[in-house]
């Protein structure tokens, strides 16, 4: 019985492995698509433009696997998924990846154009560094962050990441130099690097003031949760109560709300579209489980928390039935007084978004579901970090609630507008609801929502 089980615990993983063929259909043009596969992306395929979508290069899936889409320099995850057939379709609308399976695939198309993605170290962040690269007989601006982005797989550690879309070089010798930009003239160089494998995503790493060690070589690409660095340790993910040391305060659940048995963050889970495995693997699978169960005695139950492992967020619908959808973007509230419709966005929102609460006076009578900080560092810099680190952690997606206008600084005092600045930063990371009174923040171009607490939500 033993051999049994020993034999059906090393078949199965090999019965999990799959080849798969993807394919890409975008709503929007793109000059470059990739699909990124692994926690710190670890596996890429390149994809080029046919007359019916985007084909890709085979991509090995190993049971379930954080994946992401690349469009240009921006990154879509996916989730985790898992191999339901040996053909993948990833279907991107408006910012939103679904992936179907058994679709018709397109066959592996060479790629027009590419993807640099540099490392840089030992550069000044203020202002912001900017990289020039030469290849292929033109020469180009990398803008470079330290914010969280796509390449960027830490926020504020010192090490920035520059990301550029060029066409694919026509030259037979493909080597890229890199220059630090100083000045409107002025350059240091970084170094050159050579490449020899096939056209896709170029790495490159470079240090400031050392052009010979300039290298290519592969780096943590923020994918899934974040990875551990080849041959390094495992970037530290700090908790929801930790981050909230640097800038906010943790509001707790009451105990009957944050229990196991009744908490709403249930609700924000769904099982892949894997289709469950068939056949012989299935079944073997199966005895496997229960074997297993039965040699250990008992089965271990886990309990829910705010990380989606093996799941993927929900999209709400319109909340309360007529008003905003909180999946993309950010919008503006008018309400009197504005922290009535804060305090009911908050607790609308809280089995099933994690929320970061900006404003001057601490909401009251709020029952947190999912994790809540109430801002306390009302720097923008200081609210895009805070809500940029729970989003790397790939767990439930950040909402974030700001009472006034007035509530946002900057603390440097170079910005006249630093809520735009913040509603710039979050872009793509989180969705942004700024509640006014009535009459406020006529300047800012969002879509508007009037709330009331007798009538509900109204589209201006």
């Amino acid at each position: 019985m033993l051999f049994v089980v020993m034999n059906i615990l090393f078949l199965a993983p090999l019965a999990m492995a799959a080849t798969v063929q993807p394919s890409v259909q975008l709503s929007s043009d793109s000059d470059a698509v990739h699909l990124l596969v692994g926690d710190a992306g670890e596996q890429i395929s390149a994809c080029g433009l046919a007359s019916d979508g985007w084909g890709c290069e085979p991509i090995d899936v190993e049971g379930p696997q954080p994946m992401a889409v690349l469009l240009n320099t921006n990154m879509i995850r996916l989730g985790t998924i898992e191999a339901a057939s040996d053909s993948m379709t990833v279907h991107v609308r408006d910012g939103v990846a679904e992936v179907a399976w058994d679709e018709a695939s397109i066959s592996t198309v060479e790629p027009s154009h590419e993807v640099f993605v540099v490392r840089l170290t030992g550069a000044s962040a203020d202002p912001a560094p900017m990289v020039n690269i030469a290849f292929g007989g033109q020469t180009s601006e990398a803008r470079c962050g330290d914010d969280g982005r796509f390449p960027d797989a830490g926020i504020n550690d010192g090490v920035f990441t520059c990301s550029l879309v060029t066409a694919v070089s026509t030259t037979k010798e493909k080597v890229a130099s890199f220059q630090l930009r100083l000045g409107p003239i002025e350059e240091q160089p970084l170094g050159s690097v050579q490449y020899s494998g096939p056209s896709g995503l170029r790495f490159a790493q470079l240090t400031v003031g050392e052009p010979g060690a300039a290298k290519e070589e592969p780096f943590v690409l923020p994918v899934g949760v974040r990875g551990a660095e080849q041959g390094g340790d495992k970037p530290e993910v700090l908790s929801p109560k930790d981050i909230a040391i640097e800038a906010g305060e943790y509001i707790e659940a009451p105990a009957e709300v944050s229990s196991v048995d009744q908490t709403p963050a249930e609700l924000m889970q769904k099982r892949s579209s894997a289709k469950p495995t068939s056949g012989w693997v299935g079944t073997a699978l199966a005895l496997c489980l229960v074997v297993v169960g039965v040699l250990m005695g008992r089965y271990s139950r886990r309990g829910v928390s705010s990380k989606l492992q093996g799941s993927e967020a929900i999209d709400l619908g319109a909340l309360d039935g007529n008003g905003p959808v909180p999946n993309k973007g950010a919008i503006l509230v008018h309400a009197d007084p504005p922290g009535h419709a804060l305090l009911h966005l908050a607790q609308t929102l809280t089995p099933y978004r994690r929320l970061v609460l900006v404003g001057t006076e601490k909401p009251q009578g709020l029952q947190p579901a999912l994790d809540v900080v109430w801002v306390t560092d009302r720097d923008w810099r200081s609210i895009s970090k805070l809500a940029k680190q729970w989003v790397l952690d790939g767990g439930v997606p950040v909402v974030v609630l700001i009472d006034e206008v007035d509530s946002i600084m900057d603390v440097g005092g170079a910005s006249p507008t630093p809520v735009l600045d913040l509603l710039d930063a979050l872009e793509g990371h989180a969705w942004v609801a700024l509640v006014e009174p009535d009459g406020g923040a006529a300047d800012i171009e969002l879509p508007r929502w009037d709330w009331f607490s007798d009538r509900g939500w109204v589209a201006r």
